[in-house]
């Protein structure tokens, strides 16, 4: 029901702009990844909140996507067959097959296999270059669908039509997924540029690029460029689509979250109620996407302090996704999970937020491997509270576990350091200064190159920097390794087998 549901909103937004129900499955269309642009608040000279969801801006309306909890595994690309779907690119005569897996995963398009087009990335053509690519965006594989992204690209170098565009968006897509935001919004502002040559500003068939613009603005943490984008998307699906369009709900959350992350809690609270509204006339009160307004509203009550408020939300949002026991994976109630944990470290209640946690890593376990990017914004979360529960040695394993896979799988993005500063804490804790102090550069630099030294966030991680090195100062040289107990996160430097530079910085 739901990809009937999205392909059919694909098909009136055509038709109420006078295009073309092409088959061209727009990479925009794939759901928020989950360790990408998290808010993180300070809550000390050293360490930070916990983050929240693993969700980022959710993508809202059609051509671009649904809530970031759609579940949807296959390509929107046209009418199902024998075995098989049919599908045409938009500008060619080509028609291939679709053929998929046990899984659901795409193996085959036309005469070509996943293994194919990877192994012989020059002579693949674009257009399955282009749909296993998001197919891998649908799995989180980020990495490959980068790769296969670029290799499409390169085919279409020069040409500025609705491929070229949806393949720039595909890319930054998984660019954003991979905590690339700087590079993600350029990809996605040259996408932009494409379609409003193509059909003019502010047109509905640019909604797409502009969702991956402001979830990357988000990531970058400007978020008031991000709000203005995001209400700039609003405004068209409102001319578009109506004020009471079901597709205006996602891009209502996402300004109820972006307003909640610039204090303006009364916009916020507007634009959430009437989302909700919205949803539960066209869905019901406990449908299960329902969950994701839920979830900002009660991001919303944890900020402004109502902790006790925020919790019954968040309890609320669990009932409705456990009573739907068919068609919810466990995996996917992970971010409500996480922000109930969340909620529940603010509150002071730290063993309720360790249940939560714990419940979340075993659900992301058993779906994604123990090593997959998705799990470290849960490591991270609970790390910072086994720190916070006096168990360093087992927080220091959580958060050195985390920032392997974090090196490993994305590099240094934002998201690594701000794992890189809270293990610092967790090192200052148990003495060992020269390692927590080497983290701390890495974390510095990484901030200093994609935000800038001005910025907040670099600031704030720089004076914690120069507090520890007063600290360092007062302490004799051989007392500042501490106790020499190896564990996680202390005796590997992963910050140096990962090739950054740890030398000094200002």
């Amino acid at each position: 029901h739901a990809l009937r549901d999205l392909r059919m909103t694909w098909l009136r937004a055509a038709a109420a702009v006078g295009g073309s129900s092409c088959a061209w499955a727009s990479p925009g269309s794939v759901a928020a990844p989950a360790s990408a642009g998290v808010r993180v608040e300070h809550s000390s000279s050293l360490g930070y909140q916990p983050r929240d969801d693993p969700s980022d801006v959710e993508r809202s309306g059609p051509g671009q996507g649904a809530a970031a909890a759609s579940r949807e595994d296959a390509l929107v690309t046209g009418a199902a067959i024998q075995g098989g779907e049919e599908s045409a690119s938009s500008g060619s005569q080509m028609v291939h097959k679709t053929w998929r897996g046990p899984n659901g995963m795409v193996e085959r398009i036309g005469n070509w296999s996943y293994h194919e087009c990877v192994d012989h990335l020059c002579d693949a053509p674009p257009e399955a270059l282009a749909e296993f690519a998001t197919a891998r965006l649908r799995r989180h594989d980020f990495s490959t669908a980068e790769t296969l992204f670029r290799s499409a690209l390169s085919y279409q170098h020069g040409i500025a039509d609705t491929r070229a565009a949806a393949t720039l968006d595909g890319l930054a897509t998984a660019l954003r997924g991979r905590g690339l935001f700087q590079e993600a919004a350029q990809r996605a502002g040259e996408a932009l540029a494409i379609l409003n040559d193509l059909y003019g500003e502010d047109s509905l068939q640019s909604v797409g690029a502009l969702g991956t613009l402001a979830a990357a603005r988000r990531g970058m943490r400007d978020l008031p460029g991000a709000l203005g984008v995001t209400l700039r998307i609003l405004g068209i699906q409102e001319a578009f689509l109506g004020e009471d369009s079901p597709d205006l709900v996602a891009t209502l959350t996402n300004v109820g979250q972006l307003s909640t992350d610039v204090g303006d809690f009364a916009t916020a609270e507007s634009h959430l109620q009437r989302a909700l509204t919205i949803h539960e006339q066209s869905r019901g009160a406990d449908h299960p996407d329902a969950v994701v307004v839920m979830g900002v509203i009660g991001a919303m009550r944890r900020k402004q302090g109502d902790q006790k408020q925020a919790i019954a939300v968040f309890r609320d949002a669990m009932r409705i996704l456990d009573s739907h026991t068919y068609g919810v994976a466990n995996f996917e109630k992970v971010p409500t999970i996480l922000r109930l944990g969340n909620a529940y470290q603010d509150a002071g209640d730290c063993q309720s937020a360790r249940e939560q946690y714990s419940r979340a890593l075993a659900y992301m376990e058993a779906e994604k491997g123990r090593d997959h990017l998705d799990l470290a914004v849960v490591l991270h979360n609970l790390g910072q509270c086994l720190g916070r529960l006096g168990q360093h040695k087992a927080a220091r394993r959580h958060l050195g576990r985390a920032l392997k896979i974090q090196l490993a799988e994305a590099g240094p993005t934002l998201g690594t350091a701000e794992t890189l500063c809270s293990l610092a804490l967790e090192l200052r804790r148990a003495g060992k200064l020269r390692a927590a102090e080497r983290r701390l550069i890495a974390a510095v630099k990484i901030q200093q190159s994609q935000l800038g030294p001005a910025h907040a966030t670099t600031k704030s991680s720089a004076a914690a920097l120069q507090h520890l090195r007063d600290e360092m100062a007062a302490v004799p040289e051989q007392g500042r390794d501490g106790e020499q107990v190896p564990d996680s996160g202390d005796d590997e430097d992963e910050v140096e087998r990962a090739g950054f530079s740890v030398s000094p910085c200002g």
